[in-house]
């Protein structure tokens, strides 16, 4: 039994370990299944992971971004606040200016309050007793507690060599009488010198004169002055000075009777008395001489004169005799002062008065000159009507009518009828205008007030304004055709590149540019900008009369005659020009037909700024002697010229020298 029982269980045995090695089998391929779907499960994880990192990464980098943006757009902005703000104030500070300019202008034409106008007389006066001669308060606002408002002063330098021109919103006058100090303190304006404009200091600039009659500025200025301190007592033994039996215009007129007896008994140039405090007794008060030493001049104007000249005093005072006043005649401007000097030292003595001849030929022509500017001219009624309105608005009434005038002494100086000459210079008057018109504009001198009216754009507006001044321009040429080819083209060469707009250019540029400022440049620009169109006034003036048959040969001046123009008109270009610089320092708006200091506000590059005031005057002076010593050998070339005596054109030589007298001695 056991026995065949061994054979079953060998098979059983054998078909099982088939059967496991077979289960074995299946059971490792599942596995490897398994273990293959694991790792391709656990490879897919891993990129799902790296996916997912990569994810994290560029969520940070772009939390990164939109901070870095965050950042940017709030630097941006508050860039822009601040450009908005710099925008704001900018806006604001032109504004101001331009309230500030226009406030300025209007105080420039309206007149000084009563009150205010008697205590800038009163303190000019005072000043000017006490020697100090080169401040000139040009205009105040009003008068108060608390100082002079809006005030206006021109400074001229000890040695005449430079001008400052200073404006503050407030002064006070500090009066010291222990140590006889004055110190005017200005407050909250700008101070410009040599085209350099400066901000006053928060504490004030000071302007100080010292020594000085304490009390006489205290009893003079009562509601300006603020005193502080005592009198100081006389010493022991000293001798107390007695009081002035004068006020101080009345010393002025003193000083200047014995300058005349000085004058006239043959004292030397250099000899002057330069301050005085009064009479007493019959004898002069603190008596101070100045001399000259090797400049050797004396003042060729009375001081009293000077003074009402520079406004500084409001009126003359009647003096009579009560006590001790001495009775005088009121002194009068000393007119002939200076062709008397002029004879003392040699030169020869004037008798006639300044222009004396000039003036009334101005007279006897100048309705001849409107007339044919009238005829040279459209129609106010013609289209374009506002274009011809504004024309006309320009030309008429005109002003000095200086360049006409040396076109019709051009033709007078070559003999031949002025009248011949009419239509060329109502020519040189339309281009002179044109050039006035653009001036005046924004872009250029940006000015309110032109002959004594408001200018063309102030009217027309600027872009008529600007094709006003083109029309004129091109009628120029017009008129000038009627005096032939060669005046045409002297005219071109004048008013263009070459000329006239050249010198505007280089004006423009000087502007401000205190550290290329030289005698050499503004020269250039005044020979330009000025003498130009002067000298070619004459010229085509000469060529017009020669032109209608005056001289009998058409064009053909010689060029003798024509080179001695151009000599007599540089001259006369120059005088004229630096003493336009100089009115503009010393005149009115009422004078001038135009706001005053106009260049010193506009940091302009002037005679007087380069070498003073007084100077200017001086080189003027001197331009104009040389202009009037041409005139005879300019009228002698032309008499040769026509072939007839020079006795026959005597008239144009005294015409000639009157015109560069009537250049620098004008007030407007």
């Amino acid at each position: 039994m056991r026995l065949r029982l061994v054979p079953v269980l060998a098979a059983v045995l054998a078909v099982s370990t088939v059967w496991l090695v077979f289960e074995t089998k299946r059971l490792a391929e599942v596995a490897g299944r398994f273990e293959v779907e694991a790792r391709q499960a656990h490879a897919i994880a891993a990129h799902e992971a790296q996916q997912a990192q990569a994810a994290r990464d560029s969520l940070a980098g772009m939390s990164a971004e939109v901070r870095r943006l965050e950042t940017e757009v709030g630097r941006s902005t508050e860039q822009l606040a601040g450009m908005a703000e710099v925008v704001k104030k900018r806006t604001e500070a032109e504004t101001a200016r331009a309230e500030a300019e226009a406030a300025a202008s209007a105080r420039s034409l309206a007149p000084i309050p009563e009150g205010v106008r008697v205590c800038l007389a009163a303190l000019h006066e005072c000043l000017h007793a006490e020697g100090f001669l080169h401040q000139r308060f040009l205009s105040a606002s009003a008068l108060d507690g608390f100082g002079l408002h809006e005030v206006e002063l021109l400074v001229t330098d000890a040695d005449g060599l430079g001008v400052e021109y200073l404006r503050a919103k407030k002064m006070i006058a500090e009066l010291d009488r222990g140590k006889g100090k004055l110190v005017l303190r200005f407050f909250e304006g700008t101070r410009t010198k040599d085209g350099v404009r400066a901000e006053l200091a928060a504490d004030g600039w000071p302007l100080v004169f010292q020594p000085i009659d304490a009390r006489m500025f205290e009893e003079r200025l009562p509601y300006l002055v603020r005193p502080e301190g005592i009198y100081p007592e006389p010493a022991v033994g000293e001798r107390k000075r007695p009081a002035s039996d004068l006020d101080p215009i009345t010393r002025l007129q003193w000083l200047d009777r014995f300058d005349r007896l000085l004058a006239d008994a043959g004292t030397a140039e250099e000899l002057r008395i330069n301050r005085c405090r009064g009479l007493h007794e019959g004898h002069f008060l603190s008596v101070r001489l100045r001399t000259n030493g090797h400049r050797g001049r004396r003042s060729r104007r009375s001081r009293f004169a000077a003074a009402q000249e520079r406004r500084l005093a409001s009126r003359r005072r009647g003096v009579h005799d009560h006590g001790r006043r001495l009775s005088h005649a009121t002194p009068q401007s000393d007119a002939q002062a200076g062709a008397r000097y002029h004879a003392r030292h040699g030169g020869d003595e004037v008798t006639r008065p300044a222009a004396a001849v000039f003036l009334p030929f101005v007279q006897t022509w100048l309705p001849h000159v409107d007339q044919a500017l009238l005829e040279l001219l459209p129609k106010p009624a013609v289209a374009p009507a506002r274009l011809h309105e504004a024309m006309h608005y320009a030309l008429f009434p005109g002003g000095k009518r200086l360049r006409p005038m040396l076109v019709l002494l051009g033709a007078k100086a070559v003999g031949a009828d002025p009248a011949t000459a009419l239509r060329a210079a109502a020519a040189l008057e339309c281009l002179h205008t044109y050039s006035l018109v653009h001036d005046d504009l924004p872009c250029m001198d940006d000015d309110d007030l032109r002959r004594g009216r408001p200018t063309c754009h102030k009217v027309y507006g600027e872009a008529m304004a600007l094709l006003a001044g083109d029309a004129l321009l091109t009628v120029a040429f017009e008129g000038a055709a009627s005096a032939g080819a060669a005046a045409v083209v002297e005219l071109a060469r004048a008013a263009g590149s070459l000329g006239m707009v050249g010198g505007q250019v280089e004006d423009l540029a000087a502007e401000g540019d205190a550290g290329h400022h030289s005698l050499e440049r503004v020269q250039w620009i005044h020979d330009h900008k000025t003498g130009a169109l002067i000298t070619a006034s004459l010229l085509v003036g000469a060529l017009a009369g020669a032109q209608a048959g005056g001289a009998g040969r058409g064009d053909g001046v010689p060029a003798a005659v024509l080179d001695l123009l151009r000599q007599f008109g540089d001259r006369l270009g120059r005088a004229f020009q630096i003493a336009d610089d100089c009115l503009d320092l010393t005149g009115s708006a009422a004078e001038l037909g135009k706001n005053p200091l106009a260049d010193v506000a506009l940091g302009k590059l002037t005679w007087p700024a380069m070498v003073g005031l007084e100077t200017s005057l001086a080189t003027a002076a001197r331009l104009a002697a040389e202009a009037r010593e041409l005139a005879p050998r300019l009228v002698a070339a032309a008499a040769a010229f026509r072939g007839v005596p020079v006795a026959t054109l005597d008239a144009a030589v005294l015409l000639l020298q009157d015109v560069a007298s009537y250049a620098v001695e004008r007030r407007n």
